[in-house]
């Protein structure tokens, strides 16, 4: 599902909801990522359609629409790194 997320306040807190799939800006504040590793998993890891994907507002997107994350299987992705961990 695409659209805001959802918050609410809570001792003056306010807590983000992140939808499935998330802008660039709500990625890199909710797994720490900086812009460039986010290019580079984008351009080297991650499968567009999968992991990413292009919107644009006329259902037909262009190499310059914004792309979204599909914040589910980024950490299913990042799950499967685990068996190939270095060994200390």
């Amino acid at each position: 599902m695409v659209g805001n997320p959802k918050t609410s306040d809570i001792s003056g807190m306010t807590t983000v909801q992140a939808n499935e799939w998330v802008t660039a800006d709500m990625l890199m504040q909710v797994t720490g990522f900086s812009p460039g590793k986010v290019r580079s998993y984008r351009q080297r890891g991650w499968r567009q359609g999968k992991e990413w994907l292009l919107v644009a507002p006329d259902g037909d997107p262009s190499p310059t629409s914004e792309a979204l994350y599909n914040l589910p299987a980024i950490n299913k992705w990042i799950g499967k790194q685990a068996a190939n961990q270095p060994q200390r």
